[in-house]
C-alpha cells in the first residue's frame, strides 16, 4: 500500500456492481422532438477517431462513444427515486 496501490492477495471482491452509463443528458418530455432528434443525432456521431471529436469526448471522459439512453416517463423516475 506503499505505493497507493492494493495489495490483491490482502482483499477479497465479494460484489461487483453492474455496468452503468456515467453522463446522462436529459431533456424535457415537452422539447421539439426535431431538435431533440439533433442533440441527440449529433452526440451519437461523435467519433474518437476525429481529432475535433475526440476532443469533445476527452472533456467528458468518454469512452469513445455516446449510446442512446434509456426513455422514461417522470413518473417512473420519480418512483426510482423514491426507492433509494
Amino acid at each position: 500500500m506503499s505505493q497507493g496501490k492494493v495489495d490483491a492477495n490482502l482483499v477479497h471482491v465479494f460484489y461487483t456492481t453492474p455496468g452503468y452509463y456515467d453522463y446522462n443528458w436529459t431533456v424535457r418530455a415537452d422539447m421539439d422532438p426535431v431538435l431533440r432528434d439533433k442533440l441527440a443525432n449529433a452526440f451519437l456521431a461523435l467519433d474518437k477517431n476525429n481529432p475535433h471529436d475526440k476532443e469533445i469526448l476527452d472533456l467528458q471522459r468518454a469512452s469513445g462513444l455516446f449510446r442512446p439512453g434509456l426513455k422514461l416517463r417522470a413518473s417512473k423516475l420519480q418512483l426510482a427515486a423514491r426507492a433509494c
